[in-house]
């Protein structure tokens, strides 16, 4: 028997900032790592309540948002509400 994982949403098309691109290339992180965990429902480091509104969206649409603490610096993964994109980015950037 096989059972076949399927991401929880679609991404649309995704981006990397040039700034977090730099902070994970220093930090040894690849941002395709990231954006799986987060297709995935694995919401990272924000908090419970976070966690609840993105299964939310998730099931009636709004928009996702994950949160990584990568050497000690926060790396956010954002799916827009249309599902037409997601981005990689620091805190500061959005």
């Amino acid at each position: 028997m096989t059972t076949e994982v399927k991401p929880r949403f679609k991404l649309g098309r995704c981006f990397v900032t040039q700034l977090a691109r730099e902070w994970l290339d220093e930090c040894s992180i690849k941002p395709e790592s990231l954006i799986r965990r987060h297709a995935f429902g694995v919401w990272g480091d924000i908090p419970e309540e976070d966690w609840l509104v993105n299964d939310d969206a998730v099931k009636n649409g709004g928009r996702i948002l994950s949160g990584y603490a990568i050497c000690g610096r926060m790396v956010w993964v954002i799916t827009d509400k249309e599902r037409k994109s997601t981005s990689v980015c620091l805190p500061t950037e959005w």
